[in-house]
């Protein structure tokens, strides 16, 4: 049985798939879960990451050298693809963004954000004081409930060939509606008393 090191260097010098095959087995449930980490449980992006990470070792593998232990390299790299996910992803939503496009949905897009940074934040925390909960937990509750659309379902809406461009627009309209909305609904919550 060949070690990572030997299969590594038979593919790099003969380009056996067998012998990638048989890394690529060896390793990519190791990889995945370092990516399932990074990328906080989202199994979609994770096999990206992996298939990223099993791709860019096929493109070096004749320059990743000898002393180096292929598990730690493929941690390292998987940890990088990772943490690249969401800036990429507001990158992508920048570049899909015109004002063209944000006119045209301005409608379904308000309407949409104004319901996740106004009324779910209200029903939920007016619900949760109702059922007796007061003090840090109810702002803490508040604030998950009025926090904008994460950037993740932009990729998550182009992935699966919905509407990237309308996405794109209640990420960017929730993210600047947020800086207005928590701080009043912190503020309200202070002044009733209820945080």
């Amino acid at each position: 049985m060949m070690d990572d090191e030997q299969l590594l260097h038979a593919y790099a010098r003969a380009r056996s798939e067998s012998a990638f095959g048989e890394l690529v087995a060896r390793h990519v449930d190791f990889v995945y879960s370092a990516a399932l980490r990074v990328v906080n449980g989202d199994s979609h992006l994770a096999q990206d990451v992996a298939q990223t990470v099993f791709i860019d070792l096929a493109r070096k593998a004749g320059s990743v050298p000898r002393d180096v232990a292929l598990p730690g390299w493929l941690m390292t790299s998987a940890g990088y693809f990772a943490k690249m996910t969401l800036p990429l992803a507001l990158i992508c939503i920048g570049g899909t963004l015109t004002l063209e496009a944000l006119r045209e949905r301005n409608g379904m897009a308000l309407s949409s954000s104004l319901m996740k940074m106004v009324w779910l934040p209200l029903v939920a925390t007016l619900g949760a004081w109702a059922c007796g909960l007061r003090g840090p937990e109810l702002g803490i509750l508040f604030l998950y409930f009025a926090s904008p659309t994460a950037a993740a379902s932009f990729v998550m809406a182009r992935a699966v060939n919905a509407n990237a461009q309308l996405a794109a627009a209640i990420i960017v309209i929730t993210t600047l509606i947020a800086a207005l909305t928590i701080n009043l609904g912190l503020l309200l919550l202070r002044w009733l008393g209820w945080i």
